[in-house]
């Protein structure tokens, strides 16, 4: 962990969830999360949420804003997945 930026270093983990090597467990999460699924109660809308917040880390840059193009990627291959 780096000592001089410990904000900057949980970014860049953030950021590794989207790349290549990390992809299925991205895929994994956001399918616990109900990023993909219908939300039946007021727990499943808090956790489908917290999802798109996730989405938003892992794909904003440091300006926090989102790499759209990344995210749509991310987003067309877990409707294709089923779980």
């Amino acid at each position: 962990m780096s000592e001089e930026n410990p904000e900057k270093h949980i970014r860049l983990l953030y950021h590794r969830l989207g790349s290549q090597d990390l992809r299925d467990l991205l895929d994994d999460m956001l399918f616990d999360l109900k990023f993909t699924s219908e939300c039946e109660t007021e727990g499943d809308m808090a956790l489908n949420n917290y999802a798109k917040t996730l989405l938003s880390k892992v794909y904003a840059d440091e300006e926090n804003v989102v790499e759209s193009s990344r995210l749509f990627e991310a987003v067309r291959r877990l409707i294709g997945r089923k779980k």
